[in-house]
């Protein structure tokens, strides 16, 4: 396949990575490595959630550039995962043009849903959440409502509003109306602040303690062993770090992939700085690493 074509469709796999949620980081990736595996000499990706560009150097020298700006997004892991598939294929089996054309209308066109499965499934997510930040068969119902009303309310506001921004902004104000509303008209309960000292903080604390027990007798550990972060960044950040001061006098030596999340590769970085060592393996095409035997000083 021609280098032009090879950067062509590399950049609109990078696109729809990027609309479908995939980090920038990824996508510089997945393009570098599909335009060097066509016989790129080198291949220089910046992207940002906004836009892509790349520059690359075929065998013979000349020098190939495209940009893409990204407009709209829409999560979706199922066509991600396509996507990385296919990335990971053509890196193996280098395809022609007319299968690679093929695989990503196929995977762009994706999975037609039915506008009901869309209503159902938005109002059994909003109730799933309801119930993991500890809600009750009340706040269930509301989200539930609320869910569907939404997934509703996005469709046709779509056709007014057809700006992502508006719309996101739209959505959300239902949302933050919905859920004032039904606090004030006491719809719901234990919403306080657990660090706060008033009646509600105190009711939301207790209910925090008692799954921490919970959870500490499940895995058998103490309580205070039990840490609740805002999510999973923070935990990657406090169990690398920790670990890594609290065990420095046996070792500062860490070891880790290239291909680790970015909260992973840049706390390792951090902890570079900090005068640890860290060996960052090399992975095959299948994420596999590539070197089985290795010695640790």
């Amino acid at each position: 396949m021609e280098m032009k074509k090879v950067l062509k469709y590399a950049m609109e796999i990078g696109e729809c990575m990027l609309v479908s949620g995939a980090g920038v980081s990824r996508v510089e990736d997945t393009i570098s490595r599909i335009c060097k595996a066509y016989g790129a000499k080198e291949a220089n990706v910046f992207s940002i959630t906004s836009s892509i560009v790349t520059t690359i150097e075929d065998e013979k020298g000349e020098i190939l550039t495209q940009t893409k700006r990204i407009r709209s997004y829409k999560t979706d892991f199922t066509k991600l995962d396509e996507l990385n598939q296919l990335s990971r294929y053509m890196c193996k089996e280098l395809p022609e043009e007319e299968e690679v054309k093929r695989k990503i209308a196929e995977i762009k066109k994706g999975k037609f849903v039915v506008f009901t499965e869309e209503v159902l499934t938005s109002a059994v997510i909003a109730a799933a959440w309801t119930s993991f930040y500890g809600g009750g068969i009340t706040e269930g119902i509301i989200a539930m409502i609320a869910g569907a009303f939404v997934a509703v309310l996005a469709r046709y506001i779509k056709i007014l509003a057809p700006n992502e921004m508006v719309l996101n902004f739209l959505l959300s104000f239902f949302v933050a109306a919905f859920a004032y509303i039904s606090a004030k008209f006491g719809l719901t309960e234990d919403y306080g602040n657990p660090s706060s000292l008033h009646n509600k903080g105190v009711i939301a604390e207790n209910y925090m303690n008692d799954a921490r027990k919970k959870i500490a007798k499940t895995l058998k550990v103490q309580e205070k062993e039990i840490l609740f972060t805002s999510g999973g960044t923070e935990s990657d950040n406090i169990a690398l770090i920790g670990t890594a001061y609290a065990n420095c006098r046996a070792g500062r030596h860490i070891i880790t992939t290239q291909i680790e999340h970015p909260a992973i590769l840049q706390t390792c970085a951090y902890l570079q700085e900090q005068g640890f060592e860290v060996t960052y393996l090399p992975v095959d095409h299948n994420g596999v690493i590539a070197c089985m035997i290795w010695s640790v000083r």
